[in-house]
């Protein structure tokens, strides 16, 4: 089977840094959601599917020569003056994670063996089959119409809905890699840090309600400070939420 393999690293998380006293820049858009952004492209995408020109049509391959099979044609169509007539051709692929070794590898794979899609518009006299046919390791059409000749044979194009259930996982897939690559090159937003190690606040919630306390520590990612309190005679340390407590006038 024709696949590509990545070896996984394992992934470690990046150590916390809290500058007490750094500003820095909040974010103008909130976090885009992935499952929103995602369903918003896939309509995108089917309605894209029936504006193109052609017909999606399926090809027989031998297994194994799914992407040989589509660089051959597209090669052909090119050097045979019929590129008008063939828009696009597809090897549907999907991404897996497999365990070989004792170690994850992500496997990029063709998704339905011996089968290559592709979408063109037929000609009158029948050259753009021919031309689909005689390229090497293709073997026929799905949906071929029973005529005595090979050559005769009229196959049936996909429906918009048919083409779409075929091509939407390999899209979402792409889509999704594309999302997680913006996420990785995007800083994440810092919350704006209003409060110092050292300085004193009030406590306007919770059971401490009404004490002073002391910043011990600032955590800006997790919106909370660690104060210290005297309780009982003691310097106690606890956390808070920067929402429980207020700046002493």
């Amino acid at each position: 089977m024709d696949q590509t393999e990545v070896e996984l690293e394992p992934t470690l998380d990046a150590p916390e840094e809290a500058d007490a006293t750094a500003e820095t820049e909040a974010s103008d858009n909130a976090p885009v959601d992935a499952e929103q952004a995602l369903a918003k492209h896939m309509r995108e995408y089917q309605t894209a599917l029936r504006l193109q020109p052609g017909d999606w049509y399926v090809i027989h391959s031998y297994s194994g020569h799914e992407r040989k099979v589509k660089a051959n044609l597209e090669q052909r169509a090119e050097s045979l003056g019929m590129a008008e007539f063939i828009h696009e051709v597809v090897v549907p692929m999907e991404e897996v994670v497999e365990m070989k070794n004792a170690q994850r590898k992500k496997i990029t794979r063709v998704r339905m063996p011996g089968y290559v899609m592709v979408r063109m518009n037929l000609d009158d006299d029948n050259q753009v089959l021919r031309l689909v046919k005689d390229t090497p390791a293709v073997t026929g059409f799905v949906g071929d119409s029973r005529l005595k000749s090979r050559e005769d044979q009229i196959p049936t194009p996909l429906s918009i809905p048919e083409a779409y259930e075929m091509l939407a996982p390999s899209e979402e897939q792409r889509f999704m890699r594309e999302l997680e690559a913006e996420a990785v090159n995007t800083p994440a937003p810092v919350v704006k840090v209003e409060y110092e190690i050292g300085e004193s606040v009030m406590v306007t919630a919770g059971p401490f309600l009404g004490q002073t306390a002391t910043v011990a520590d600032v955590m800006p990612e997790a919106k909370k400070l660690v104060v210290t309190l005297t309780l009982f005679g003691r310097d106690t340390q606890t956390e808070l939420l920067m929402s429980d407590v207020s700046k002493e006038d």
